[in-house]
């Protein structure tokens, strides 16, 4: 009976919203398993208090008789220090009579989807996962490394403020500053990024250090805290992409195809993120998604197996659904750039029976290589500058068949 009335003393201790600031950054030694006992050091931040299933099937049901949608925890915050959308949080199954009351073994792992606040309850938080193991009653706990996160977003836009009056030395070191107090903030590793990016277009460099920042800001992706910094996000890491593979090509990466083909691989996925972000078809993402599918095309031209050739045949489809849905809107300068190669490459495969055709393909051609020269504020790329020669070669090449 004593041993009952202290568990319960303690427990309200714990669940009482008054809690001292001392309890509230109680420390929680977390166990992955029994059987090894390397404890993670974790924050409490929360009690669950009713947990349920989600309301929309996300995932596909490959078993019958088996609800397989994720379950949905709200959970009584109190801790709200570092908390954010889209964290990751852990619940925490703690044995009461435990001689460590800190102890406690991980039961589950939740991803932070709203943070409210209400009059009646105070802080709380809604997260879901797959939790099996969960019950109400269960302890939420962050790790420490979200310890820092508001010092490390202050450092972040301080890192703004420098790069907004061009002081980029100040603006580096202000980024990664904000990285050492929080290794995984994404909107740090973006900035960074951007910044790398904007150095390498301008030395004329490969951007590899922007894509190394880039890829840490994908990993975290979720954890961007406003949808415009992510959509920004996202346009750099096309540019990146697209410069990347552009290089290797040029660098002879037809002989190791598989490596420029991951870097398109990605640039594919980023611009499917842009679409889901923003729930409609961006016009920026679909001309990076252009430019990815024709300089797809140049690697494979030369396709000698069947799969490379799958893959010419399915990015020139995309080349040309791109073009038609691209020349409806403002002219761009890579969209007159991409129309005019790609009329001049059909325009070489018409045969000289069906030379209608073929100068209809080359009227084309010409015309959007004068858009292109207009929308071309800088120096034209060489094979640009080549093009009215060979479309008058084409022309020639059937005037002088017998």
């Amino acid at each position: 009976m004593l041993r009952s009335f202290a568990f319960t003393l303690l427990f309200c201790t714990w669940a009482a919203p008054g809690l001292s600031a001392e309890v509230q950054s109680q420390l929680i030694y977390a166990f992955r398993n029994y059987t090894r006992p390397e404890p993670q050091k974790m924050i409490l931040v929360g009690e669950i208090t009713s947990k349920t299933k989600a309301a929309i099937l996300q995932k596909v049901d490959a078993t019958p008789g088996y609800d397989v949608r994720p379950d949905q925890i709200t959970v009584k915050v109190l801790n709200p220090a570092g908390l954010k959308v889209g964290q990751k949080l852990y619940v925490i199954d703690k044995d009461p009579f435990h001689t460590r009351y800190r102890n406690g073994l991980i039961v589950g792992e939740v991803k932070v989807e709203a943070i409210l606040q209400s009059k009646f309850y105070g802080d709380v938080l809604t997260a879901s996962g797959i939790l099996l193991r969960v019950r109400e009653g269960h302890f939420v706990a962050r790790t420490l490394g979200s310890e820092n996160l508001e010092e490390a977003m202050l450092l972040k836009r301080e890192g703004d403020y420098y790069l907004a009056r061009q002081d980029t030395a100040r603006a580096l070191q202000a980024y990664k500053k904000a990285l050492l107090k929080d290794a995984d903030l994404p909107e740090a590793h973006a900035a960074l990024g951007a910044l790398y990016l904007g150095q390498s277009l301008k030395q004329r460099t490969p951007p590899v250090q922007a894509l190394g920042e880039f890829a840490l800001a994908w990993k975290n992706r979720d954890n961007f805290n406003y949808k415009n910094d992510k959509y920004q996000f996202y346009q750099d890491y096309l540019e990146a992409l697209h410069e990347q593979a552009q290089v290797r090509l040029l660098e002879g990466g037809r002989s190791r195809p598989e490596r420029i083909e991951e870097y398109l691989g990605r640039l594919f996925e980023v611009a499917r993120a842009v679409e889901e972000l923003i729930g409609q078809k961006d016009r920026q993402a679909q001309i990076q998604l252009l430019r990815g599918h024709y300089l797809r095309t140049r690697l494979y031209l030369a396709a000698g197996s069947p799969l490379f050739r799958a893959r010419y045949d399915e990015s020139q489809r995309m080349v040309d659904s791109l073009l038609q849905e691209l020349a409806e809107g403002p002219g761009h300068k890579e969209v007159y750039r991409i129309a005019a190669l790609s009329a001049l490459n059909r325009a070489q495969q018409i045969p000289c029976a069906e030379g209608q055709k073929m100068e209809s393909e080359i009227r084309q051609g010409e015309e959007a290589l004068r858009q292109y020269f207009i929308f071309q504020t800088g120096p034209a790329q060489p094979l640009m500058n080549s093009l009215p020669a060979e479309f008058q070669q084409a022309r020639r090449r059937c005037s002088s068949a017998p």
